[in-house]
């Protein structure tokens, strides 16, 4: 026997607070791995998943119309994938174990998620950073369909979890070809995919109305000993971008983390650059810059120098050592060490990158 609507209302509202929940505090814990020592976040996580849990089983057990078969089996596929998402580790565990415990379904629980906030205001929310959770017509923008909606929205080319050299990209879907948008290129780190890395930078580039392009680079990672080993492939990135949309040139941020810093500095202090701006997240100054004739670097560039102070990987001594390289060649660095960051993303610093950036970005 089907279930009354007021019932499978109720059952998929208490699955989507319970989904959202447990995906915020997933979400924390990635950009803030050190909770992990914490035991009031812990026992967070902990409850949160038998909320979720909880909510599963009752919806599964939730005999519903044939029409909402298919946002049934999505949502519980969703709970699937968030429940094998990051959770609690030892504290002996190291800080690359860290990064990647179980990020990988946190990311396709993503994926499958977004297209929902067509459908589900709170699913909308949790896309826009907290400062535009009540701005409705934002969001009833964003969900508006138009006979170009097809092109906006997160699109892959060649890039899925398998594939090497491709790139993800999002395009707001509030914008048409006739707006012009600044353009933020965003690099992985070591080991990395741009389809996951594009998480890092959605809510912001949502809320605030830029382009976004997360390239993956061709091998494990990007090609530091010979730069145009992965340019070529970012080219024909914003190509492609450029082809469909207006950019604004004088509006092109390259940045990245880790080893996706250090290919930002070489790639994007080179004279014949598309890029204007570099903002490197805890990487250090690659050696084969040096091999670089000073003729073909632009030394007048603006770099955003973020690394953290205890970071194990490129001690934070590192930084300061990257900042006089900078520096010495001329490029107008904004320094920001982070307190007590180890070497994981410090993406609460977007807001004043994108300040920094693009003045016009700033909410």
């Amino acid at each position: 026997m089907e279930s009354s609507d007021k019932e499978i209302f109720d059952c998929v509202g208490d699955l989507m607070v319970a989904l959202l929940n447990s995906m915020t505090i997933m979400e924390t814990k990635k950009e803030k791995p050190g909770l992990r020592y914490s035991s009031e976040f812990k026992e967070q996580l902990v409850n949160s998943r038998k909320n979720l849990e909880a909510s599963d089983r009752k919806l599964r057990n939730m005999p519903v119309p044939r029409e909402l078969g298919p946002l049934k089996t999505r949502l519980l596929e969703i709970v699937t994938l968030c429940l094998q998402g990051p959770g609690i580790l030892p504290e002996s565990s190291d800080e690359d174990h860290l990064q990647n415990d179980g990020l990988d379904f946190y990311f396709r629980a993503l994926e499958k998620l977004y297209p929902l906030g067509n459908i589900f205001r709170p699913v909308s929310q949790f896309f826009l950073e907290k400062e535009k959770h009540d701005d409705f017509f934002l969001m009833q923008s964003l969900s508006r369909e138009t006979p170009e909606f097809s092109e906006r929205g997160i699109h892959h080319r060649n890039n899925s979890p398998d594939q090497r050299g491709g790139f993800s990209f999002y395009v707001p879907e509030n914008k048409d070809k006739n707006s012009t948008l600044p353009l933020v290129v965003a690099l992985h780190g070591g080991g990395g995919h741009g389809a996951n890395y594009l998480w890092n930078w959605l809510k912001e580039a949502r809320s605030r109305g830029f382009l976004l392009i997360c390239p993956t680079s061709i091998g494990g990672t990007w090609s530091l000993e010979d730069v145009h080993g992965d340019l070529v492939n970012i080219k024909k990135a914003m190509g492609y971008i450029k082809r469909r949309f207006k950019v604004k040139t004088d509006k092109i941020l390259l940045t990245g983390m880790s080893d996706g810093a250090s290919y930002t500095m070489l790639a994007g202090l080179r004279k014949d650059s598309l890029f204007t701006h570099l903002a490197p997240f805890s990487g250090i100054f690659p050696a084969t810059l040096d091999n670089y004739n000073t003729e073909k670097i632009d030394h007048g560039k603006p770099v955003y120098l973020v690394h953290g102070t205890e970071d194990m990987v490129f001690p934070i001594e590192t930084a300061f050592m990257t900042k006089s390289e900078l520096e010495s060649i001329g490029a107008k660095v904004t320094f920001k060490q982070i307190q007590g960051l180890r070497h994981s993303y410090a993406r609460d610093e977007h807001a004043s990158l994108l300040k920094w950036f693009d003045s016009e970005l700033e909410i």
